[in-house]
C-alpha cells in the first residue's frame, strides 16, 4: 500500500525532486484566473514509492484499501498494450496479462494485483493521482 506518508528514517534532504513544475504552475495559474487558490502544498516524490514486496502485506491483512485503481506492469513486462489494467472497467485484464501473471483467466483485479506484486517484488512501485 502506498500511503504517501513519509517513510521513517528520511529528511527533506533526500527528498527525490524533478527540478521545477511546469504543469503545476500552469495550473495555479488557472485557479488563480477562475477565482481559486493554487495548492499551497508540495508534493514529496519520495513518498509516493514503495518497495513492491511491502505492497502485499496490506492485502494479505484483507485490507480493502491497499488496492490502487490501475495497475501498470514495469517496461519490458509485456507488450505495452497489455502492461495495463485497472479495477474501473476502462482496461480488462487480458488473457496475456493474465498469463504473464500465472494467474486463472476467471481471477479479477485484486488477485491479478497481488499476482504483480509477486512477480515484482524486488522492484519499486510508484504512487500517481491525475485530479482534472
Amino acid at each position: 500500500m502506498i500511503t504517501g506518508a513519509r517513510p521513517r528514517g528520511t529528511s527533506n534532504a533526500s527528498m527525490i525532486s524533478s527540478g521545477t513544475d511546469k504543469s503545476g504552475d500552469v495550473l495555479g495559474g488557472f485557479a488563480r484566473a477562475l477565482g481559486g487558490r493554487p495548492s499551497e502544498i508540495d508534493a514529496e516524490v519520495e513518498a509516493n514509492i514503495e518497495i513492491v514486496s511491502r505492497c502485499s502485506t496490506p492485502p494479505q491483512r484483507g485490507e480493502e484499501r491497499a488496492f490502487p485503481t490501475a495497475v501498470v506492469l514495469p517496461l519490458g513486462a509485456s507488450a505495452d498494450e497489455f502492461r495495463w489494467f485497472n479495477d474501473l472497467g476502462w482496461r480488462l485484464i487480458v488473457r496475456v496479462t493474465k498469463a504473464f501473471l500465472l494467474v486463472e483467466d476467471d481471477v479479477g483485479f485484486k488477485e491479478s494485483a497481488v499476482a504483480a506484486y509477486e512477480k515484482f517484488h524486488r522492484m519499486t512501485a510508484a504512487a500517481e493521482a491525475y485530479h482534472f
